[in-house]
């Protein structure tokens, strides 16, 4: 019995809707060629229970949409904006990543990992995760960056806290320098908002 087989008709309308989202996503933030990012979402879809050719169906649909949206609304697209912005945080010593981890946790923790393991280690972070570039996929919505240091040299919180907003305020310059208007109130606590984040970047 094949894997969709065993799933009931909901789980697999669950599956399909997943696949789509995981799609849409990983053809707006992945810099792979996209015939490399098409193979291993089929290859994805089909592990997890879609039927190959329902598969295709679903991430070729996803690449196409995209394509054309990118022509049609590339008059409003911020995508360059947002990764020229994270390009120039990343020459100045800054960990700077599009769809990072699922959720806010997980896209921290990979931050810091993947920090600490660069022969040189970035002073700090910024990064969007999954679910925040889901929100993007149908049109333009607020965009949340999360950021933070890397390594602290303070031990309270205080501190901490401190050496986070630094790095806030790094980004918020890289992202006013790259014709983006951000919102965030400075403090550590809070992410940085880009309201109306139109992503209409085309399959590479």
């Amino acid at each position: 019995m094949s894997p969709s087989e065993q799933l009931s008709a909901e789980e697999l309308a669950d599956l399909i809707d997943w696949l789509r989202q995981q799609s849409h996503v990983a053809f707006m933030t992945d810099a792979r060629p996209a015939d490399v990012v098409a193979a291993g979402l089929i290859q994805l879809g089909v592990e997890e229970g879609t039927p190959a050719d329902r598969a295709e169906q679903i991430v070729f649909g996803a690449r196409d949409r995209r394509a054309r949206w990118s022509r049609r609304f590339a008059e409003i697209d911020m995508s360059g904006k947002l990764l020229g912005a994270f390009a120039s945080l990343e020459q100045q010593g800054y960990l700077a990543r599009p769809n990072l981890g699922y959720s806010s946790g997980e896209g921290h923790d990979l931050a810091v990992e993947l920090a600490r393991r660069m022969r040189e280690r970035p002073v700090g972070y910024v990064f969007f995760h999954t679910q925040d570039a889901q929100r993007l996929v149908n049109g333009p919505e607020t965009l949340y960056l999360r950021f933070g240091a890397v390594d602290y040299a303070s031990a309270d919180n205080a501190g901490k806290d401190a050496e986070d907003e630094a790095i806030g305020q790094v980004v918020m310059t890289a992202l006013r320098a790259a014709g983006l208007e951000p919102g965030w109130n400075g403090t550590a606590a809070t992410t940085i908002e880009i309201p109306d984040m139109a992503w209409y970047s085309a399959p590479r």
